[in-house]
């Protein structure tokens, strides 16, 4: 009865939708934006969320593709372009993932989240095993967005692409990882026997 009900009222279902998230009904979310002819917007999103957090990132790539193609301007596209790149990226299909983010980077330049843009390059592309490419966006977020909640994350994986590559610069870059966040876990990693053994990587 509940189903039907929301179903047929799109702006209940809209009002319920976080509540079905939070709650872990993520298969009846899903159901109501999949059974819906006309879905309300947030609810879509999140259930398209619900797919790549069951690790189900093709669906959830395609649901967020929908989401942009039917919702351009929503409220959500922002997240939704970022979360399609990463559902793509978990897929391997790095280079149309990357696309995607500098697609965000373009259409939402002031948006909340971008300052964590060369972080999600970055982050995708070592993943992905390209190292080469992710540094350059690791040493953007460091350059760029030195107070950003990601530079630490940047600069610890910075010092992890420049081993990963044999550049000669990462012990020193380490020093300055230790030196920079002292009270990070990713700093400690670094200097374990494991590491210094290269056994580590």
């Amino acid at each position: 009865v509940l189903r039907d009900t929301l179903l047929a009222d799109p702006y209940l279902a809209s009002s319920a939708a976080s509540d079905y998230c939070a709650g872990g009904m993520w298969n009846q979310l899903y159901d109501l934006a999949v059974s819906s002819p006309e879905p309300p917007a947030d609810l879509y999103y999140l259930a398209a969320r619900t797919r790549d957090r069951l690790g189900m990132y093709r669906e959830a790539a395609e649901m967020l593709e929908e989401y942009l193609r039917r919702w351009p301007s929503g409220a959500d596209a922002p997240d939704a372009a970022i979360n399609r790149a990463r559902s793509l990226g978990a897929t391997g299909m790095t280079g149309e993932a990357v696309e995607i983010l500098e697609y965000y980077g373009r259409t939402w330049p002031s948006h909340a989240r971008i300052s964590n843009l060369p972080w999600y390059i970055g982050s995708l592309l070592a993943e992905n095993g390209d190292w080469e490419g992710a540094l350059p966006y690791f040493r953007e977020t460091l350059s760029r967005y030195p107070g950003n909640t990601t530079a630490d994350d940047a600069h610890f994986h910075l010092c992890l692409g420049l081993m990963k590559t044999g550049d000669p610069s990462a012990s020193a870059e380490f020093a300055r990882l230790v030196s920079r966040w002292p009270a990070t876990g990713t700093a400690g990693f670094f200097w374990s026997p494991a590491i210094r053994k290269g056994r580590g990587s």
